[in-house]
């Protein structure tokens, strides 16, 4: 249809010769200006044909030959319709001399028309139908045209022009060779705004999370002969470091070249398929997802149809990748396919058992961030039915929406409309709301967001009437901090907002929550005016006018902040002092702060003379504390404001607030605020710490209640225990008395309140009002609320089933704008699904209460799979191109029992496992690939990996005789030491299983009898195979023997096959510490008889203390002189507050010919007065000496005079030294008090690194300096200074990083 209608047009064309061509073609420009001297001499009514060819890198420096590389050509028409406009025609691409396929047909079909005036681009206008990959495609080439420079004469210039990176700082270089000018521009990305799709975007990745960009500039050379570009090449390149100091990185680079070759009169074909209506954007990259696409949902319907099909029993090892796939395909697919794949799932469509694929897939519905996943998660969460688990997550989901849509808002609405929402799901939806308008302008003429407006303000307007109405009253607080969260506020419902404020009979509360309801809303004069006026009246409450400051000063101008400074310099009633002393330290905080966002009201306070006659007592009196600094050079800063508001006549704060600050490139990010609100604390402290508080009272007395409460809660505990055991429900609490109850005593003051919220990223994801009745904490109610949850809990277990399959994903998507319009891909996704089954006939109370007669069974299955891929590189929707990593892990386990009791003292149990249960199963790889769309993944591994793995791949027979089991490991990994090439190689696998020999063996019998006394517990137990015959036995004994100074614990084993035991002793005598084990096995062919013992024998008194350590090991079962392996001596000397401590260790005999090491410690300590925290204040000895197989590692220190100190430590191999320290330390002063430490410390590995550094803690300077230089090049590494010196007038700090 699109060739035959381009063959009309373009006769249609022939026919009307003399009739404009473009005449009826819509324009992209408002606007038309031309120099008499354009820089570009394009001719309308031309097409000036180009040749647009170029290549892009991906390679792993630090690994020869690991690069993956994509070449691509193709014609490019410009048409200009008129002197200001351009329509971009792409024809004939080529991927790696390849023609296009029905993908590339996408590109050609509809132009994309330029608003540029003389080289600057205005902005563009794209078709409807235009897909975002493409769009950005034809932006790239659009922004090597662009040419923001005045005239091609002058050169040097850096101007800041917008185009499909950002709106970026440029360098250009005008070079005037005659007839050819050449002009060079030049950016440093990291230097550019409007790069990322929101502000939450933009600290990520420049903050080394979850990829950093190390690097990231681009470089365009422009030849323009007789005013047109003859030859254009740009070149992108992007460095991506895990972390500083990483010799192995991620380099991409691309190069593209437009290169003229003809014009001609007539339109490109493509002209006649620019339509009516095109979209007005602008040049910047497009972050919005792809148009969605029908066919992916044939793959999403066999996806979880083999789900379903495959997770009948247990998860499988794939099952979380092939979540992760589902998810992927849903957010592709059309909006409304969500729905009716749920529908489909709920009728059976992909298998009959559906209920484990319905849970999986209503946890991922969380994770799809898409129109059609809101309009779901709505329904759920409104139908009452939602676990607590899957609440969270669908209110997270909400919250944390990167991209919404407008179809989105819509399905918000049934949720405001509902009569009693949840809160915080009413905050997530709000927050949802203002990510929308955050991202698309006008959004508040948009339909549903002016209804959810209505909707919300006319609720606001109806309960802040309802003021003696609690219902009402919770509602309110819900609905005005949602509409904070909006941040989406009229005229009208502005004044409503106004209204609750002033109403006097209203609940603080509601009225402060009205007015941070402006908080994300813009700036309005008539409201910025009235709030400030309501912070200058001293009759309003002073949470009520602090509240309405904080916002008012967002917008405040020169005239409010005179209003309000003239007004409270005036109060002087207590009232007004509580107010006026908040808001002039906030005065004064602006004028000294340093950061950005606050530049514009420390310039109208610049001249401002602020009134000082206030209360700096913070612990009395408001005010607001801020600790942030903003570093200029850097672009980097951090702070932490704190608000503490008092009301009159208390001397507890009514109100803490924190927010937590940090700016990283330049942009201001609200990390975090949290805020405390209390009601009704005061008669409480007043009784407790007052003048006749119950703390003035002895202390005698104070210890006597405590220890009395704490019995009779003992007691309590105890009691309930009893009961849960005796299965009673009648509880009597009147012979427990409370120790916060006879702090507190009888009040008759209104009940305590505590109102908090936390936000994050400036939107509230959490608040709650707490009253209590009464002002004790009930201890006995606690533990009756444990117990009954506990005894529920037991109860459940006599009949429970249950199958659960839950799933979590988590991914980050980040893509980097290149010059030409094609991104660097940064992405990590990580999907899990876990299942738990449980079955229980299990009685809990009778098997503990009573070993008579009962029957009990109990299953349990758990399973995990995890699949994680990773990927950093290039994709243009055609050709995909990088690295990626991908890993998985997997386990799964289950086992089940029945147990019967009988005649008091005997147990059976019978217990059956699964043929082979995995405990864990680890693959991962990291490849670099490339993928053409539609096409299979091509891995690329350079000739340069050479892998020296380790493999092992074995079972164990040790369980065998006994059990019928066998332990088997598989691990094949690369060797870290000697592969080359890594992280890139072969698939990494480390599998450890537990199987059954026989798969005939079901199971397990056991039969026990116990035997129990004071001094002694003793198990005999009887252990069978059920199956197969004759079933393996044996004979499992447990002890335990308890005497006045030690106690002995013996178990031991007697099979058919196997014979053995361990006998261990304790001996806690107060001279005296020791543990032994004594350790028999035996089979046909092996006999093993192991004896260990560790002793510790003290000696001394008060004033020194001396510690022997031994141990012993024998082959035998008797210690002989040569049993002793190592032997340790310590020394403590006391002499009040200082303590001498010296230590030696050495080893011999049968350890030494495995490791030979010896140490010696010789320290001072003292302790500082009051709390008692140790300092070291001097080393009289430092050595240390080890030698193990080819290793040796010696070290020493030295004291030479008072203060100096020489510390030497050497690590070698095969008598290669391969690395070595020297350090000297010269101290001034002494560690416990003031003192300067200057170090020196030279490290040699490869090549000699000297590092100098001082330390300052004294009375006037405080901080570190340092120096570090390597031996061949004295200009230095790094310097880093950070000072604060300290004068009676002033405190100055200094930050140098050079």
């Amino acid at each position: 249809m699109t060739k035959r209608r381009s063959l009309l047009f373009l006769g249609v064309l022939a026919v009307v010769r003399a009739v404009p061509w473009s005449a009826d073609i819509p324009l992209c420009s408002e606007e038309c200006a031309i120099t008499s001297t354009p820089k570009y001499k394009y001719a309308e009514e031309k097409t000036y044909s180009y040749s647009y060819s170029g290549n892009s890198h991906v390679f792993l420096e630090g690994v020869e030959g690991a690069v993956t590389q994509t070449s691509w050509k193709t014609q490019v028409d410009l048409t200009w319709l008129s002197p200001c406009d351009m329509a971009i025609s792409i024809k004939t691409p080529t991927i790696e001399n390849i023609p296009g396929n029905s993908d590339t047909s996408l590109m050609e079909r509809y132009p994309l028309v330029v608003a540029i005036t003389d080289g600057i681009v205005q902005h563009v206008c794209s078709h409807p139908s235009e897909d975002t990959w493409s769009l950005n495609i034809k932006k790239g080439i659009a922004s090597l045209l662009q040419n923001s420079l005045p005239a091609l004469i002058s050169s040097g210039q850096n101007i800041t022009e917008q185009d499909v990176v950002g709106t970026c700082p440029t360098i250009y270089g005008v070079d005037n060779q005659g007839f050819k000018v050449v002009v060079t521009k030049e950016k440093d990305h990291s230097l550019c705004k409007d790069r990322y799709l929101t502000k939450s975007e933009i600290p990520v990745a420049w903050l080394h999370a979850p990829f950093p960009v190390d690097q990231s500039r681009s470089l365009c050379l422009q030849e323009i002969v007789n005013g047109i570009p003859v030859n254009i090449t740009c070149q992108d390149e992007n460095i991506i470091r895990p972390s500083y100091g990483f010799y192995k990185y991620i380099r991409a680079f691309q190069v593209a070249t437009l290169e003229f070759q003809s014009d001609t009169n007539d339109p490109s074909p493509s002209i006649a398929n620019i339509g009516d209506h095109l979209i007005k954007r602008s040049l910047l990259y497009d972050h919005q997802t792809p148009k969605k696409d029908q066919s992916i949902i044939i793959h999403l319907e066999e996806a979880l149809k083999e789900i379903c099909e495959s997770t009948l029993e247990t998860i499988n090892q794939d099952s979380a990748q092939l979540l992760s796939r589902v998810i992927q395909y849903m957010r592709k697919a059309p909006g409304e396919t969500v729905v009716e794949m749920l529908k489909k799932i709920r009728r059976g469509h992909f298998c009959s058992a559906y209920k484990k694929l319905e849970e999986l897939f209503l946890d991922a519905i969380g994770f799809i961030h898409e129109s059609g996943a809101v309009a779901v998660m709505i329904d759920e969460l409104l139908s009452g039915n939602v676990p607590p688990s899957r609440n969270i997550l669908y209110i997270s989901a909400l919250h944390l929406t990167p991209r919404p849509s407008l179809q989105a808002i819509e399905a918000l609405k049934n949720l405001f409309s509902s009569s009693h929402p949840s809160p915080l799901t009413t905050l997530a939806a709000a927050s949802m709301v203002n990510t929308y308008c955050r991202l698309n302008e006008g959004c508040e003429q948009r339909a549903p967001v002016i209804e959810i407006l209505q909707i919300l303000g006319t609720k606001i307007e109806r309960e802040c009437s309802s003021v003696y109405d609690p219902g009402a009253q919770k509602a309110a607080l819900a609905n005005l901090k949602a509409l904070g969260n909006m941040g989406v506020i009229n005229t009208h419902y502005s004044r409503a907002l106004i209204r609750c404020i002033e109403r006097g009979d209203a609940d603080i509360s509601i009225r402060v929550a009205a007015a941070q309801a402006f908080r994300n809303a813009n700036c309005r004069r008539e409201v910025t005016s009235t709030l400030s006026s309501i912070a200058a009246d001293p009759n309003f409450e002073t949470e009520i006018r602090l509240a309405s400051y904080l916002e008012a000063i967002k917008c405040a101008n020169e005239n409010h902040l005179k209003m309000m400074i003239r007004r409270i310099t005036k109060e002087k009633n207590t009232q007004g002092e509580e107010a006026r002393g908040f808001i002039l330290t906030h005065l004064q905080n602006i004028q000294s702060s340093t950061t950005q966002e606050k530049a514009h009201l420390r310039k109208l306070l610049m001249n401002t003379i602020l009134p000082g006659n206030y209360s700096l007592d913070f612990r009395k009196y408001s005010s607001h504390i801020d600790l942030s600094h903003y570093f200029s050079s850097l672009g980097t800063g951090a702070g932490l404001e704190t608000n503490i508001i008092f009301s009159p006549g208390y001397f507890v704060p009514s109100s803490l607030e924190f927010n937590l600050t940090a700016v990283v490139g330049g942009v201001l990010t609200n990390i975090g605020e949290m805020g405390l609100h209390f009601r009704g604390i005061d008669p409480i402290l007043n009784q407790l710490f007052g003048p006749e508080g119950y703390f003035r009272s002895s202390f005698q007395k104070i210890w006597q209640d405590i220890k009395e409460s704490s019995i009779k809660t003992g007691l309590k505990i105890v009691e309930e225990i009893q009961e849960t055991l005796r299965r009673r429900r009648s509880i009597n609490f009147n012979i427990i008395h409370r120790l916060l109850e006879k702090l507190y005593g009888k009040m008759n003051a209104k009940d305590p309140q505590l109102l908090t919220f936390l936000r994050f990223m400036g939107q509230e994801y959490y608040f709650a009002s707490k009253q209590h009745d009464g002002y004790f904490i009930n201890i006995n109610q606690l533990i009756e609320e444990f117990f009954n949850s506990l005894r529920d809990y037991i109860e459940d277990l006599k009949s429970k089933n249950i199958i659960t399959a839950r799933n979590l994903n988590i991914h980050f998507d980040y893509s980097l704008p290149t010059i030409q319009g094609v991104p660097l891909k940064l992405t990590l996704s990580a999907s899990a699904v876990a299942e738990f089954k449980v079955a229980s006939r299990l009685n809990l109370f009778r098997l503990l209460s009573d070993l008579r007669n009962s029957d009990n069974f109990f299953s349990i299955h758990p399973s995990l799979s995890f699949h994680l891929e990773g990927f950093v590189g290039y994709d243009s929707f055609l050709v995909e191109k990088g690295l990626k990593v991908r890993g998985s892990i997997y386990n799964s386990e289950g086992i089940s029992f029945n147990i019967k009791t009988k005649n008091g003292n005997q147990i059976e149990m019978e217990v059956n496992l699964p043929d082979k249960m995995e405990f864990i199963n680890i693959e991962s790889e990291a490849y670099l690939m490339k993928q053409r769309h539609g096409s299979s993944e091509e891995k690329i591994i350079p000739r340069s990996v050479r892998e020296n793995r380790i493999r092992y791949n074995s079972c164990t027979q040790i369980l065998v005789p006994a059990l019928g089991l066998m332990v088997c490991y598989n691990v094949n990994v690369p060797n870290l030491f000697l592969s080359e090439g890594l992280p890139l190689g072969r698939k990494s696998i480390v599998k450890l299983t537990l199987e059954k020999v026989d798969r005939s063996l079901k199971g397990y019998y056991m039969e026990a009898q116990l035997y129990n006394n004071n001094d002694y517990w003793t198990a005999m137990i009887h252990l069978m195979t059920s199956e197969p015959s004759p079933p393996k036995e044996a004979q499992v004994t447990l002890s335990y023997f308890q005497r006045s100074h030690s106690c002995k614990v013996y178990a031991a084993i007697q099979s058919n096959s196997i014979s053995g035991g361990i006998w261990i002793t304790l001996i806690d005598h107060p001279q005296e510490k020791s543990i032994e084990a004594f350790l028999r096995y035996t089979t046909y062919q092996l006999e093993l008889i192991r004896r260990i013992r560790l002793e510790v024998t003290m000696a001394g008194d008060t004033s020194e203390r001396e510690f022997d350590i031994r141990l012993f090991a024998s082959p035998d079962t008797e210690y002989t002189a040569s049993s002793l392996l190592l032997e340790w001596k310590c020394i403590y000397k006391f002499r009040g507050q200082d303590i001498k401590f010296d230590a030696i260790g050495v080893n011999s005999n049968a350890l030494k010919k495995y490791i030979d090491y010896h140490f010696g410690v010789g320290i001072d300590i003292t302790l500082r007065p009051y709390n008692f925290l140790p300092i070291l204040v001097n080393v009289r000895l430092c050595e240390f000496y080890l030698n193990f197989k080819d290793w040796l590692i010696t070290s020493f220190l030295r004291k030479y005079g008072d203060d100096q100190f020489k510390y030497t430590a050497k690590v070698m191999k095969q008598h290669i030294q391969f690395f070595a320290l020297d350090t000297t330390h010269v101290i001034e002063g002494t560690i416990s008090d003031f003192f300067v430490v200057k170090s020196v410390i030279t490290t040699t590995i490869n090549k000699s690194y000297i590092a100098k550094i001082d330390i300052y803690y004294e009375l006037t300077k405080t901080g570190i300096s340092t120096n570090v230089t390597r031996s061949d090049d004295p200009m230095g590494v790094i310097a880093f200074e950070v000072l604060v010196s300290r004068t009676h007038e002033s405190t100055h700090a200094n930050i140098i990083v050079g």
